[in-house]
Parts: C-alpha cells; sequence; structure tokens
C-alpha cells in the first residue's frame, strides 16, 4: 500500500477500501450533502468536528493516521 500524505488521499483510500460510494458517506456519516466531494476536489478542509465524525463511521481506522496520516490506517 502506497503511502496516504493528504487527507484528501486517505478518505479517497477509505471509500475505495470500503466499497462506498460518496453520497453513501454523507448520509451515513451525518456530514452535509456533497461535503465529502469537495473534499475529495480539495475545495475544502474539514473541520474536526466532520474528522470526528468520520472517526466514528469508519471505526477501525487509526485516528492518527486519518488525522496526520501517520501510522498505518487501521486499528489493530
Amino acid at each position: 500500500m502506497s503511502k496516504k500524505n493528504t487527507f484528501r488521499d486517505r478518505l479517497a483510500f477509505l471509500l475505495d477500501h470500503y466499497e462506498i460510494r460518496v453520497m453513501t458517506l454523507d448520509a451515513k456519516a451525518g456530514l452535509y450533502h456533497g461535503q465529502t466531494g469537495s473534499f475529495l476536489r480539495g475545495d475544502t478542509e474539514p473541520k474536526l468536528s466532520t474528522i470526528v465524525k468520520l472517526c466514528k463511521f469508519f471505526k477501525d481506522v487509526s485516528v492518527d493516521w486519518m488525522v496526520l496520516g501517520k501510522g498505518k490506517p487501521f486499528k489493530k
């Protein structure tokens, strides 16, 4: 697996890994409609409250990896 350097890279990796669509993630994680797409395009960066929602949705994903890109994507 290649290293994911940006939040947008990490988010795209998770969408691909879990085979989840952008609109589905928005709805199931409690994000605004179109918010994930905006992150993926690089239009906006997520606020802390949004990252918290994503970490709650992706329960097995490392918070350090999600926020900082450090370590491995998944908790042990």
